[in-house]
């Protein structure tokens, strides 16, 4: 049930004038799960209660791939000994919404906030906004 599939690059440009550009990428199979019956939605009454009984072999459906993409942009001023620099972050640049976890019941539907839910589809997403962050640092 791992994620199968990691990868993951950085890159830094050094620019003239003491400005560096920098870029993380990681690309990240989704989980994988299977389609799941419970016993009561199936009419059967089992001596040790309700039961969650996997209908396919483990793992054989996977979330969707997880994209993500972070920049800095930073100016560097030598004074001395000292090292005074600026700083831009952009984290989530693609601002993706990938499903973390999908509804596995196969035997029944609900409703979430009055929307119906199916096998598949998804109830807890990725959702961590885009984020600007500016900042500084000395370095002595």
């Amino acid at each position: 049930l791992e994620r199968r599939h990691q990868f993951k690059i950085q890159a830094l440009f050094r620019g003239p004038l003491g400005i560096n550009f920098g870029a993380v990428y990681s690309l990240t199979s989704g989980l994988r799960y299977e389609r799941e019956i419970r016993s009561q939605d199936l009419g059967l009454d089992l001596n040790q209660g309700g039961e969650t009984i996997r209908a396919e072999i483990r793992g054989a459906r996977k979330y969707p791939d997880l994209s993500l993409l972070d920049l800095r942009l930073e100016k560097m001023f030598k004074i001395g000994n000292i090292r005074l620099s600026f700083f831009a972050d952009v984290f989530n640049v693609f601002n993706i919404n990938t499903a973390i976890d999908v509804y596995t019941l196969s035997s029944t539907s609900t409703t979430i906030n009055g929307y119906p839910i199916n096998l598949g589809d998804a109830v807890e997403i990725y959702d961590t906004p885009r984020i600007f962050r500016i900042g500084s640092r000395i370095e002595f």
